[in-house]
């Protein structure tokens, strides 16, 4: 897992600059072409579409992906181990895995 620390801001505002695609391409717009939300499933829980960017000759790189944001000490509730500095509900997830969506078809010459 990736683990990152910022003094600055609390893990709740970290998620959202993550999380909220006006926010995050205002920082990271030079990584994504597209980089929207395709379905609002649950406050948590949401799907995603990200198009990255990638230099000529590569074609450039597409994900439709399921986030779920959660709290540290729910997905521990949940059984699954974290790490030991996350424990007490100290920490934010933010969870992702591939998923098909009906509303972002495969998109030709791009992987």
């Amino acid at each position: 897992g990736v683990h990152c620390g910022l003094a600055q801001i609390s893990p709740k505002e970290a998620i959202q600059y993550i999380k909220d695609p006006a926010l995050r391409m205002g920082w990271d717009g030079d990584t994504f072409r597209v980089f929207e939300v395709v379905e609002q499933v649950r406050d948590d829980l949401d799907v995603v579409y990200i198009r990255v960017k990638a230099p000529w000759p590569v074609a450039d790189r597409d994900f439709v992906q399921f986030r779920w944001h959660v709290d540290a000490a729910k997905i521990r509730e949940a059984g699954v181990d974290v790490p030991e500095e996350w424990r007490g509900g100290k920490g934010e997830l933010l969870v992702l895995t591939s998923t098909p969506h009906d509303a972002r078809p495969v998109v030709p010459r791009v992987v």
